[in-house]
């Protein structure tokens, strides 16, 4: 009997240890979980930057996104009124809508803005901020448009009367037009002047002898004249017009079959490959004129696009090459009936937004900018701003 009590003491002393432990051990393991699962929670739920030790936000409907725009077009520009449109301020408009979260826009510089984004002032960076190797200090979304370098050119009337046109009023052809009948006066007074006496097409008045004389010299030029001169000397000077006439019309179907050939050979520009053979421009220290000069190719440089489009209308030069979006934002709105934009780009380029260092909000932002880039409101927004839709997107 004792030894069943003993027994029994045992089992229910063992029984108590091991309830023990267990429940010790599910309060040791919830102690342990718990802060694991609110920074999960945290980083899914927040806004904000963790580099910057300030306190994230709430992706709430209370939330105001700081964001710090770079002006450039077609990205961000600031119209007369102060407020802001492109395509950038468009994506940053549609990211809030669908994050539900409302948002204040502030202007600052690229190298201002990666230094304020990273201290907390701003939460993004938005506009003209194209991905380049000073970028890498900061954290960046997914690119939200990927483009590269283009070439603008002017619009040319591949007519022919329209080259016709151009050449026949040019100086290069007026010159021995007006030299030819000077010489046709000049002659015409000559031969009046020997012939008057005896032939008698030229008598009948000096008007009428001269008139004479001027259709003479015209009939002459193109075919043989219906009047042969009577005198020796009238001979000699329909001699000397015969030659004249046959070096001035000469020069003259010259000028003009130089001038279509030109047209038909002149030097097009159809891509990158043809910038070594006509006068190129692009602005001082940008992306156009690192390309040009790592394949050693002369051009001249402008301060804005406006003043290169203005010198490529003029005909000063052949080819503008610098980014696609600028170009076909400055066309669209500017130098649409004279200048075109080739529909190939080249080399690479990525804008994105920017955001602080291991930024809280790259995530969600990235999932945004995903599905608004892939999205046919996104087409009409880029139509809008560039009138052409480029093949990348």
């Amino acid at each position: 009997m004792n030894i069943i009590v003993a027994n029994h003491r045992s089992f229910y002393f063992l029984l108590f240890a091991i309830i023990f432990f267990v429940a010790s051990f599910q309060s040791s393991f919830a102690d342990q979980t718990e802060p694991t699962s609110t920074v999960i929670q945290h980083d899914q739920t927040t806004v904000g930057s963790a580099s910057s030790g300030a306190v994230p936000n709430s992706l709430s409907k209370s939330t105001v996104l700081k964001v710090g725009v770079v002006e450039g077009a077609p990205f961000a520009m600031m119209s007369e009124q102060g407020d802001w449109e492109g395509l950038s301020i468009e994506l940053i408009d549609h990211i809030s809508k669908d994050l539900g979260y409302e948002y204040i826009l502030e202007k600052t510089t690229e190298s201002e803005g990666l230094k304020e984004v990273d201290s907390g002032k701003f939460d993004i960076i938005a506009g003209d901020t194209p991905l380049r190797q000073e970028l890498l200090i900061s954290d960046y979304t997914i690119p939200y448009f990927v483009t590269g370098l283009s070439i603008a050119v002017s619009k040319v009337d591949e007519k022919f009367y329209s080259v016709l046109k151009d050449h026949l009023v040019s100086k290069k052809f007026m010159e021995p037009l007006g030299l030819l009948f000077v010489l046709c006066l000049c002659f015409s007074l000559l031969l009046w002047a020997v012939e008057r006496k005896a032939n008698p097409s030229f008598q009948g008045g000096s008007l009428r002898g001269i008139g004479e004389g001027l259709w003479w010299t015209f009939v002459t030029m193109v075919t043989i004249g219906d009047e042969a001169p009577k005198t020796i000397y009238g001979r000699l000077i329909a001699v000397a017009w015969m030659i004249s006439t046959v070096v001035i019309l000469s020069s003259l179907v010259g000028t003009v079959a130089g001038a279509l050939t030109t047209h038909a050979l002149r030097p097009e520009v159809y891509g990158p490959s043809d910038l070594s053979r006509v006068e190129v421009g692009t602005i001082a220290g940008g992306i156009g004129a690192k390309y040009l000069d790592k394949r050693h190719l002369n051009y001249q440089t402008f301060k804005t696009v406006p003043a290169a489009l203005d010198s490529l209308e003029s005909g000063k030069l052949k080819a503008i090459v610098f980014s696609e979006p600028v170009l076909r934002y400055q066309v669209k709105k500017n130098y649409a009936k004279t200048l075109k934009v080739l529909p190939n780009s080249f080399t690479s380029q990525y804008y994105v937004l920017i955001t602080s260092k291991n930024s809280l909000l790259r995530l969600a932002l990235n999932k945004a900018v995903f599905n608004m880039s892939y999205s046919e409101e996104w087409l009409d927004i880029l139509h809008k701003y560039m009138g052409h839709v480029p093949s990348h997107h």
